[in-house]
């Protein structure tokens, strides 16, 4: 009698066999072994994500490592919360021909003792070119650090220690330093919201519901918003707002008909970033010129005589007098910025009299 085993012996050494010359097939990383101070194999997961993304190196404080509960669970509470974070910016009007998708990734954690400025003024964000944004998270900073907020380049540092760190509004506030890193201003810092701070006339102004003004429960980007993010797309370092200012600055004042307006006298009110208040003095004033426009000799939003592009101003009262009434408007920055982003050479600022 045959035995079954002449027929059969060889299939375990043909499948060892095949199971070898497949792995011999296998690339490194997939075979790569999850670390012991993570759960994810994090660049595999990184580049799987679709879209737009940007690797954060989070620099987690100690303590407050062990008070979420340890290292790994920890990690899994960034994660969370970057994917948390990353869902404000999977709207329409962002990156619409990438199906929506821009994400924000832990690519790496270091826990550090001390103080949070330690890593958020360390000028090379920049240069290291292992991520794109540094992330500081520390749930007890202590009363002389700095431990939140945005420094844009050579930093590239965030600050987060909003309390509850994870969850409700501590999302909303790393969402808004996101929006920074991506190019954005405080829209609040353009504001007046208290008459008293309007010395000209007590007029208030409104930057408008968005992320980068109020975003505690809020989840609208402004068109402001959503363009320049737009404009920098997967850039690493995104362009300054700045980047945005048009060429040329005019303003064109017309009565109820649409006619041109050139016998009036305008005042121009600055409103210098973080003040929330009127300068009692104009910056500019004058009339326009036979060609019906008011020419600015500089671009208005630069501090008058300075070179420097990040050196602004966020706003302006504009004041139109004409047959001896006056009318009152506002010429925030974003608004140029907007026009800028959209193609425009020239900025014509319009005001309507009565």
């Amino acid at each position: 009698m045959k035995s079954i085993f002449g027929k059969y012996i060889l299939w375990p050494f043909i499948i060892g066999f095949c199971v070898l010359a497949s792995c011999s097939n296998t690339k490194a990383d997939d075979l790569e072994v999850i670390p012991t101070d993570d759960y994810i194999l994090r660049k595999n997961t990184f580049d799987k994500l679709p879209g737009w993304k940007f690797r954060c190196k989070v620099l987690a404080e100690k303590e407050t490592v062990r008070t979420y509960g340890g290292r790994i669970e920890f990690m899994k509470k960034v994660d969370k919360l970057f994917e948390d974070a990353s869902s404000y910016f999977q709207v329409p009007g962002i990156n619409d021909s990438g199906n929506n998708q821009l994400h924000f990734f832990m690519i790496e954690m270091v826990e550090f003792e001390g103080m949070s400025k330690t890593y958020m003024y360390d000028t090379s964000g920049e240069q290291d070119q292992t991520y794109d944004i540094r992330i500081i998270i520390n749930g007890f900073p202590k009363p002389d650090d700095v431990s939140g907020g945005w420094l844009p380049a050579p930093r590239l540092a965030i600050g987060h220690d909003f309390d509850g760190l994870f969850e409700g509004y501590a999302i909303d506030a790393l969402v808004h330093e996101l929006g920074h890193s991506r190019g954005m201003i405080d829209l609040y810092a353009t504001q007046v919201t208290e008459p008293g701070n309007n010395p000209i006339n007590g007029q208030i102004y409104r930057a408008g519901r968005g992320i980068m003004n109020y975003p505690y429960g809020e989840t609208i980007w402004q068109e402001y918003s959503k363009l320049l993010l737009n404009a920098s797309s997967n850039r690493r370092i995104a362009f300054h707002h700045y980047h945005f200012f048009p060429a040329g600055y005019k303003v064109k004042v017309i009565d109820p008909a649409g006619t041109v307006v050139t016998d009036c006298h305008l005042r121009f009110y600055p409103v210098y970033p973080y003040s929330n208040r009127v300068t009692e003095t104009p910056l500019y004033e004058g009339a326009p010129s036979v060609t019906g426009f008011f020419n600015f000799p500089q671009n208005p939003f630069i501090n008058r005589g300075s070179t420097d592009p990040n050196n602004n101003i966020y706003n302006f009262l504009v004041e139109v007098t004409h047959s001896g009434k006056k009318t009152y408007t506002w010429m925030p920055i974003q608004d140029a910025e907007l026009a800028g982003v959209k193609g425009t050479e020239t900025y014509v600022f319009e005001i309507r009299i009565e």
